[in-house]
Order: C-alpha cells, then sequence, then structure tokens
C-alpha cells in the first residue's frame, strides 16, 4: 500500500499511486483552516460544517482504526506528534487537552524543517482507542465543547499544509 505523507508526517493511504508521495497539504483542509481563522466566515452554517465532515470522512477513511494503524505503523510519526494524535484521541473520549491547539501546531516536526526526529525508543506509543467507525468518532467529537472547531484544527494539523506556508496565507 503506497501512502500519502502529509507535513506533520501523519499519512493516509493513496490508490494508483506507485510510490509513497509528499503532499504540501490537502487543498480542501487548507481551504477550511482558512475559512476558519477568518473571524467573518459563516464557520456556524451547516454548508461549513457538512464540508469539515466530509473532508473528515474522505481523509480518515470510514474506518478510523485502520487510519489509527497506519500511523501506529509509520516510522516517522514520532515524539510530539504522536503525542498530539494522543492528546486528540484523548480529547475525542471526553478528556481535556493537555495541550492548546496554537501550541501543538508550533511545536510538532515538519518535513523538512531540519529538526531531527527522536529515536523510536523515546517515542510514546499510540494509546488505546475503543471506536472504530468514523462516523461515530465525528458524532463524538463534534458533540464535545467546540468539537467542531478541534475538528477543523486537529484536521489542519494531520494533513494541512506547513506552518511557514499556512502563516503567510492568514496573516
Amino acid at each position: 500500500m503506497n501512502l500519502t505523507v502529509y507535513p506533520r508526517y501523519f499519512v493516509t493511504p493513496v490508490t494508483g499511486a506507485e510510490a509513497d508521495r509528499k503532499s504540501e497539504g490537502d487543498e480542501e483542509v487548507v481551504d477550511l483552516y482558512a475559512m476558519y481563522m477568518n473571524r467573518f466566515a459563516k464557520r456556524e452554517s451547516w454548508a461549513f460544517q457538512d464540508r469539515v465532515l466530509a473532508t473528515a470522512m474522505r481523509l480518515f477513511g470510514t474506518d478510523f482504526r485502520k487510519w489509527l494503524d497506519l500511523q501506529r505503523d509509520n516510522p516517522k510519526l514520532l515524539g510530539l506528534n504522536q503525542e498530539f494524535l494522543n492528546d486528540t484521541l484523548r480529547f475525542i473520549e471526553g478528556g481535556v487537552r493537555q495541550v492548546s491547539y496554537l501550541s501543538w501546531i508550533e511545536i510538532m516536526n515538519e518535513l523538512g524543517d531540519g529538526t531531527p526526529l527522536p529515536p523510536r525508543s523515546q517515542s510514546t506509543s499510540l494509546r488505546p482507542f475503543g471506536m472504530k467507525e468514523t462516523a461515530q468518532v465525528l458524532q463524538a467529537w463534534c458533540r464535545r465543547p467546540r468539537g467542531l472547531d478541534d475538528l477543523v484544527c486537529s484536521l489542519n494539523a494531520f494533513f494541512g499544509s506547513r506552518r511557514h506556508i499556512a502563516q503567510s496565507q492568514n496573516p
């Protein structure tokens, strides 16, 4: 199976490709995040929410556990990037985020940022997660206070563009 590798090392399966490919960020995620950051955008509209959910379903696939297994088996997903995923899973299951999204996005490793990756032995493992179906995960996520906000920001962390690109697009 070939993968698309996003700027913060999260991956999704890619069909029809002969090899893994690097992505500068999913265009729909980048667009949704820019709309989210624009305080004049209609973030509460059903049209925006529907786009967010459809994008999440496309990127996670219908079986969220398979997507988690891809991350668990990903030798590049280490350290703080893996901790962000654990923090996200904790949030979905009803816990409190340990660190704010804006702090996470600043400290996670990115492709080509020159930050050395920690050895696998220094990395934490992914926490157990009970939900399998992506639709069930998204329902639980969006039921949380500010859950849709967290989903948009998490999609950006998983699949969005690199920091310097995102910041230049969102002054």
